[in-house]
């Protein structure tokens, strides 16, 4: 085996393993599937390569992670190979940027290319496409991180599942509030039964301002596009699954063109949920909506010896207290302190752990295909009840009632 020191572009020098000599895929089903590399050598040196699909808010996060966020003891064995953009001026832009080797526009150049298909891609487009995408990538056994929500019905859900099984790829969602260090730690707090058998749970979740219309016409509804990330995140703490969902929404914005956009999408901009959780009965309230003062995140949650809340985290968490007049009058104290974390600065760090947390996986089940441990992951099957949640919310809207789970399909 012939070693070679090659520049990484930028960071430093570093060796490599010559191309000729330690193929990325091999003729084994293991190594074809990414795992079992032949020995430990090959498996330290190993590379991961990657794609990234759909490059706007979302996916530039995810890149910039994978080429610049990553732990040093993985970043030189993760190489970003694609990036994948309908904008192709885009593609290229971020590629020169990334010092990535290939763009293009077209999904299908990435997947069949014959020397340089990735081991994994990002999938970050309109949940429209995503189908296509992981069918295309289940048949070239190319593992998948998938921004939510996956699909727009739990048929397409369900064939996904089938399409992972039987490929052997791993597919694993990006619910990111679940590697947020503040929201693990209300869910240790409720596992650990330090708050005794939960009663009640509450959650808020506020944008501060509506999408476009050409955002909302393929969003789904804001129970697809925006409760998911409350449904998926109340499973997560809670541990246990809906009964029953009633929602009520409407239109409460007073500018005449946002509820003109609503009334053309047919969706609301504001929603309230109460849920009741199977086994104990909990009731569970969400309040959701886009006209928020603020990027609007809390969550409180009742047990019976105690209660455990998370509030909203400040960009400066001072408090200044001061006293305005001088004079020696009595004045009421005012308080002021920094406002409240917008969404990117918010989820930044879990949005880099949940990406971390996947490569170091992959890597792993390069060395040992039985020494990842995936079942920690946000699943298809997260997605999936979620979604389930998503469409009884909606059905209880057009109802005006209460939806039972066992009336969406499985």
């Amino acid at each position: 085996m012939r070693l070679r020191r090659v520049y990484s572009g930028r960071s430093a020098w570093r060796v490599q393993l010559k191309c000729c000599d330690l193929p990325r895929r091999g003729a084994a089903r293991d190594v074809e599937m990414g795992w079992g590399p032949r020995s430990r050598v090959e498996a330290a040196m190993r590379r991961l390569h990657v794609g990234v699909i759909g490059v706007g808010r979302m996916g530039r996060v995810h890149l910039q992670t994978l080429c610049d966020g990553l732990d040093m003891d993985i970043k030189p064995r993760v190489c970003v190979s694609w990036i994948v953009d309908a904008n192709v001026t885009v593609a290229s832009e971020l590629a020169a940027l990334y010092a990535v080797e290939h763009s293009t526009h077209d999904v299908s150049e990435m997947m069949l290319h014959p020397q340089h298909r990735p081991d994994a891609v990002w999938i970050c487009t309109p949940t429209t496409q995503k189908m296509e995408i992981i069918r295309l990538a289940a048949r070239m056994k190319v593992h998948v991180f998938c921004e939510k929500p996956l699909a727009m019905s739990v048929a397409e859900c369900n064939e996904i599942e089938r399409l992972v099984a039987e490929s052997g790829i791993q597919l694993v969602m990006g619910h990111q509030r679940r590697f947020d260090a503040a929201w693990r730690a209300v869910r240790d707090r409720i596992a650990s039964g330090s708050l005794g058998k939960i009663h009640y749970a509450s959650l808020i979740s506020r944008d501060p301002s509506p999408p476009p219309l050409q955002y909302l016409l393929t969003s789904g509804g804001i129970a697809i596009d925006m409760v998911c990330h409350d449904f998926d995140i109340l499973r997560f703490l809670l541990g246990t699954e809906v009964r029953s969902v009633y929602a009520s929404g409407s239109i409460q914005s007073e500018h005449a063109h946002t509820r003109a956009d609503f009334e053309q999408a047919g969706d609301v901009d504001t929603v309230v949920l109460i849920l009741t959780m199977e086994g104990t009965g909990a009731v569970v309230s969400m309040q959701v909506g886009r006209l928020g003062s603020c990027y609007d995140q809390r969550v409180e949650v009742l047990g019976q010896r105690g209660v455990a809340r998370l509030n909203n985290i400040p960009t400066d968490p001072v408090v200044v207290e001061s006293i305005p007049s001088e004079s020696g009058a009595v004045e009421p104290v005012t308080s002021s302190a920094g406002g409240i974390q917008p969404f990117m600065q918010r989820y930044l760090d879990a949005y880099r752990l949940e990406t971390r947390t996947f490569v170091s996986c992959l890597l792993a089940a390069f060395d040992d295909p039985l020494a990842a441990s995936w079942q920690s992951l946000p699943s298809v099957n997260d997605a999936k009840q979620a979604l389930r949640l998503a469409l009884a919310a909606q059905k209880s809207m057009q109802d005006n009632r209460p939806v039972l789970l066992t009336e969406i399909v499985q």
